[in-house]
């Protein structure tokens, strides 16, 4: 699958669902961690492409919905495939943010949604990757109308 430097769109699920998530302590906040994320997103896409182009500036676009937790977990997949880790480099800011917004969405999962089991390619996968939500979600998020929303609401 080729690198892409996410939409604006993506990045904010991420912040959203992160401050949701309380990894963000206020949306003044989000703005930050949102440029830190689209800035690793870049910096990947560059060194892949052998390109040299600046994230642009990254004001967070909050929204009040709360999103379904396995559609955040597809996002975060979908984000980590597009930051390249190497296995021989360190680990980045942006990667390990991912892992704790992770941590924290999969504590609205079950043991057995969180399991280890074989995907419909034979693939072992977490057996949320096997939802009809994971499948409807977007890999690249363009527009937050198209993320499935949790059952229950926000709180304020």
């Amino acid at each position: 699958m080729p690198v892409f430097v996410v939409p604006k769109a993506h990045i904010d699920l991420l912040v959203t669902a992160a401050l949701h998530y309380c990894l963000i302590d206020k949306p003044a906040d989000a703005d930050v961690t949102g440029a830190m994320l689209w800035s690793e997103n870049y910096r990947s896409v560059n060194r892949y492409y052998r390109e040299a182009n600046k994230a642009p500036l990254y004001i967070a676009t909050l929204t009040r919905f709360r999103y379904h937790p396995v559609a955040v977990l597809k996002a975060v997949d979908g984000y980590q495939h597009q930051i390249l880790e190497r296995p021989d480099s360190p680990p980045t800011r942006a990667s390990a943010w991912c892992r704790a917004l992770r941590a924290a969405v999969e504590t609205e999962l079950s043991p057995d949604d969180r399991a280890i089991v074989r995907g419909v390619t034979g693939t072992l996968v977490p057996a949320y990757q096997c939802f009809a939500v994971y499948a409807r979600a977007p890999w690249r998020v363009e527009s937050l109308d198209d993320v499935p929303l949790a059952d229950r609401p926000m709180p304020r």
